[in-house]
This record gives C-alpha cells, sequence and structure tokens, in this order.
C-alpha cells in the first residue's frame, strides 16, 4: 500500500466512523430528550400553580419565562436531531428506529400548532399538541427500546429485525416517504402561514391633552 492509499484509507475511516459515532450519538440521546419534552409539555398546570405563588411581578415572569424557554427550546432541539432520519442512506445503512422519521414529522406538526396557534390558553390545542406529542414519542420510543436496543435478545429476535430499518427495508422506505410529505406539508403549512398572516395594527394611543393653564389675574 503506497502513502497515498494509506492517508485515503485513514481518511474514509475518519469520515465513516466520525459520522456513525455522531448518527448513533444523536439516536440515543433522542429517547431522554423525547421524555423531556413531553414531561415539560405535561407540567404546565404545575407550573401555573407555582406562578400564583409568587409575590412579585418580577419573580413569576423569571419563572414562567424560564419555563417556555426551556420547554419549546427542548422541543427544538428534539426536531433538529431528529433529521437524521431523513437521510435515505442513514436509513438504509444503520440501525435506527423504523418510525424514527414519522416521529420527527409529526414533532413539526405539534411545533405547527404551537407557532400558528395558542397552545397555552386555548384547551382544545393543548390537547390536540400533547396527543401530538405522545404520538411521535411513541413512535419514537417504541422502536428504539424494542428494536434497537433489544437485537441481542432471543425472545424479541423477530421484533427487533421488524422494528429496525436496516433489516426492514420494505416498510423503512414507505414511512420514510411518508415522513417527507408529512414534513413538506407542515413547513409548506408553516410558510403560507407566516407569509400571509395579517395581524391587526394596534390601536394609536394620543397624547393625553394638558390641562390650559389657569388665568393670571
Amino acid at each position: 500500500m503506497t502513502q497515498d492509499e494509506l492517508s485515503q484509507a485513514i481518511s474514509t475511516g475518519l469520515v465513516t466512523g466520525g459520522q456513525l459515532w455522531i448518527v448513533q450519538t444523536a439516536v440515543a440521546m433522542l429517547p431522554a430528550f423525547w421524555v423531556l419534552t413531553v414531561a415539560l409539555h405535561l407540567s404546565r398546570p404545575y407550573m401555573l400553580r407555582m406562578l400564583h405563588k409568587f409575590t412579585l411581578r418580577f419573580g413569576a415572569d423569571i419563572w414562567w419565562l424560564s419555563y417556555v424557554l426551556l420547554r419549546d427550546g427542548i422541543m427544538l432541539v428534539t426536531f433538529a436531531l431528529g433529521i437524521v432520519f431523513f437521510y435515505p442512506n442513514l436509513v438504509k445503512a444503520n440501525a435506527l428506529p423504523l418510525t424514527g422519521s414519522l416521529a420527527t414529522a409529526v414533532l413539526l406538526l405539534a411545533c405547527a400548532i404551537k407557532l400558528t396557534r395558542d397552545a397555552d390558553d386555548n384547551a382544545t390545542d393543548f390537547r390536540l399538541t400533547t396527543w401530538l406529542l405522545l404520538l411521535g414519542s411513541a413512535l419514537y420510543l417504541v422502536p428504539q427500546v424494542f428494536g434497537v436496543e433489544s437485537a441481542d435478545q432471543a425472545w424479541s429476535k423477530g421484533l427487533s429485525s421488524f422494528l429496525t430499518t436496516s433489516s426492514n427495508l420494505d416498510w423503512a422506505a414507505p414511512i420514510l416517504y411518508a415522513s417527507y410529505i408529512i414534513l413538506v406539508g407542515t413547513a409548506g403549512y408553516l410558510f403560507t402561514t407566516v407569509t400571509f398572516h395579517k395581524t391587526d395594527r394596534p390601536p394609536s394611543r394620543r397624547p393625553a391633552a394638558t390641562p390650559a393653564a389657569a388665568p393670571t389675574v
């Protein structure tokens, strides 16, 4: 092997190994982020109860803003990590959860409801967001636990093979394409809503008329 071939082999190994490490790290971290996303969303009633116990408005504002920032930030990080399931080559070559891409698409639907509707004050929007988050977490956690993480278990050999993308390409490819449709449709809905949405102009506030000076005698 020449020096150039050795350098090329080392570079290829580093790139391939680094890519695999990033993908496997994201897949391993996503269960914790999914659990945090659902837990923070469902903790809203507790946060509201604690909010009413503050005697200072400043403390209540800090409490609520911190909760909203953490809740929505974790949701966005979970969606960002889930983007790895939309690469067909990664889905075919690696042992990933079968419905991981579908879970990410459902999470984008929940984000779209939170962005375009009022999921904090409207009970219907809150329930819809809750059901979508529960569905997305189930679509990810079930194949991750009983598929990817149970590959070495004899009792779940058939189930693990079915719930893993690399060993079930007959289902993995259609699910990936269906997730693409949901992703593109949701992105189009968000784009049209943000672009063509017209907000009411706030009423103009005229300065109060200053009282006339009293006449001097």
